[in-house]
């Protein structure tokens, strides 16, 4: 398996460090962000695509029912 595999249409790929992949790394859908927040951390989505809002969307969807 070719790391291009990864970035197919129906995968989820989480990559640490983007900057590492600079121009052979497509463009992101989702950005995640993670900070520090007092003792506690705090994770945040952002879409960077239709694609993305898309997920994030299902995303807010499934949080809904619980």
């Amino acid at each position: 398996m070719g790391i291009r595999d990864y970035f197919s249409g129906d995968a989820i790929c989480l990559v640490e460090w983007p900057q590492q992949g600079a121009g052979f790394l497509p463009s992101p859908d989702l950005t995640l962000t993670l900070r520090y927040v007092g003792e506690a951390r705090e994770a945040e989505l952002t879409a960077q695509s239709a694609s993305g809002q898309k997920w994030l969307e299902l995303f807010d969807q499934s949080r809904d029912k619980t």
